[in-house]
């Protein structure tokens, strides 16, 4: 476990040299900076609300765009290993299961973390041209903290699919599948498929409220992904 930082910091640093990376954050950043842009405008003419409105906005667009965009981020995570047969040097080094797992996660989440920094000026912007109807903080807090909680759950979802492929086109797509999935069951009617969704447990954060059912919902998620990518790889290694 002790070679986790190190691990996460070789993984971090894999994506300033991968292309991918690049046109990820590059598509977020602009379509997130497009949303502020139309979005404040939208809100100032339509409704009186203005700041809320356009920050629940931002938040919202911002989390639908990350579950379309981490598939793209984790899908070489373990596919490439398997298909380029470094994961058997994995195995045979001196690393557990965990620590590869938890490694990729928290390489992959750190750089996650450095896309949504340069989306803070948004909100500052929004206080600034706001006039008096300044901005509350509380739904800003609320929602950059739904949005590292539903950038944790995505990016587990990846590394666990990553994990049990050989291809990343495959574990790309397969990610995206399962996640839209995720995200539509929050949309469904009263009943158990309606509290899986991930909507369902995110929308409240941008709207400025932190339930502690859905933080459970998110870190109980995260870790089930996760567990399921280490026994993939506990297998792997066995076999």
């Amino acid at each position: 476990m002790t070679k986790i930082p190190a691990l996460a910091r070789r993984e971090l640093a894999a994506f300033f040299v991968s292309p991918i990376a690049y046109i990820v954050a590059t598509v977020f950043l602009v379509i997130a900076g497009l949303w502020f842009s139309f979005g404040q405008r939208y809100f100032a003419v339509e409704s009186g609300l203005f700041a809320y409105g356009a920050t629940v906005s931002l938040v919202n667009a911002m989390g639908v765009m990350f579950l379309f965009l981490a598939p793209l981020l984790t899908m070489r995570l373990l596919s490439e290993e398997i298909s380029s047969g470094t994961i058997e040097m994995l195995m045979t080094a001196p690393v557990s299961n965990t620590a590869v797992v938890v490694s990729k996660f928290l390489g992959t989440f750190c750089f996650f973390v450095l896309m949504l920094i340069p989306t803070l000026a948004f909100p500052v912007m929004l206080h600034v041209i706001s006039g008096d109807a300044k901005p509350d903080t509380g739904p800003v807090i609320s929602g950059y903290f739904g949005l590292l909680l539903l950038g944790t759950m995505a990016i587990s979802v990846g590394v666990c699919v990553s994990a049990c492929v050989r291809s990343q086109i495959s574990a790309a797509v397969a990610t995206a599948l399962l996640l839209a999935l995720l995200w539509a069951a929050g949309s469904a009617g009263p009943g158990p498929v309606r509290y899986i969704g991930i909507l369902y447990h995110f929308e409240s954060f941008a709207k400025g409220v932190i339930d502690t059912r859905d933080v459970v919902y998110f870190v109980t998620a995260t870790a089930l992904f996760l567990f399921g990518a280490v026994g993939v790889i506990a297998v792997r290694r066995w076999r």
